[in-house]
């Protein structure tokens, strides 16, 4: 996703410039990461974690792109080919070809198994996750702390709990 923030704001009466002008600076796509809430009605919903994948200035706000924390697991290649091991179950296995900066967490209702021997795995890391939700099967989400949620695939089309029509912002 995209979104705009000013150029320049006042924190604490100081002129603070988010246009990133090191690798240190919070907007800069050196693994820097966002947590984005959204706020309605006075209360904040935390939306989720997200990964700067680039930057730009134009007509004094600093543009952004993001995508969300899977995408660590996109760009990390495995050095090598690699097939499960002997005891292997799908959690055990799926947790092993994870990258470290992410973590998983498993819904109640999936039954660990014995891993396919079968399975063998290139350097596609998000390929191989999302070939083993699929042996499952488990439906792969991020959650809004930005870590990787396996669970229960859905029974059926899920009724909505609540729609948003329109985004007022401002205060």
């Amino acid at each position: 996703g995209r979104f705009s923030a000013p150029r320049f704001s006042v924190e604490g009466g100081v002129t603070v410039d988010w246009k990133p002008s090191s690798g240190l600076s919070p907007l800069a796509k050196n693994g820097q990461v966002l947590d984005i809430s959204l706020v309605v009605d006075g209360v904040p919903a935390r939306l989720g974690r997200y990964l700067i994948t680039d930057w730009s200035v134009s007509d004094g706000s600093v543009e952004v792109s993001a995508d969300g924390m899977l995408r660590i697991a996109e760009d990390d290649r495995l050095p090598l080919p690699l097939s499960p091991r002997d005891s292997g179950s799908l959690r055990s296995e799926f947790v092993r070809l994870l990258p470290p900066q992410l973590s998983a967490q498993f819904g109640v209702g999936l039954v660990d198994r014995a891993c396919p021997r079968s399975m063998e795995w290139g350097e596609d890391r998000i390929g191989a996750l999302y070939e083993i939700a699929v042996a499952w099967p488990a439906s792969l989400r991020e959650d809004e702390w930005g870590q990787v949620v396996l669970l229960p695939p859905l029974s059926g089309v899920p009724v909505p709990v609540l729609s948003l029509r329109g985004i007022v912002t401002g205060k």
